[in-house]
């Protein structure tokens, strides 16, 4: 099981089996449930409804309804740069 913790300004997500938790009113509650696609971890972006992340065949994005992988490869992304 692999978890991460994301801080944006304003906000603290936890991320884990896929599923992405908010923390809100003291306690963190599932936000997205990223499950059924090939998301895998991370968060980097301008909004919560335009972000980037790894997936499990490369860099994916969620656009505010659904995630898709937007650039295919089969390296160990840990970082990404958005221009």
């Amino acid at each position: 099981m692999r978890s991460v913790k994301v801080k944006t300004p304003g906000h603290i997500y936890f991320i884990m089996e896929r599923k992405i938790f908010k923390y809100r009113k003291e306690q963190f509650e599932l936000w997205k449930d990223l499950s059924n696609t090939t998301f895998i971890t991370g968060m980097s972006g301008r909004s919560e409804d335009d972000f980037f992340s790894n997936s499990i065949d490369g860099i994916g994005q969620y656009n505010g309804k659904d995630f898709q992988t937007i650039f295919k490869n089969d390296a160990d992304i840990t970082g990404r740069w958005i221009f």
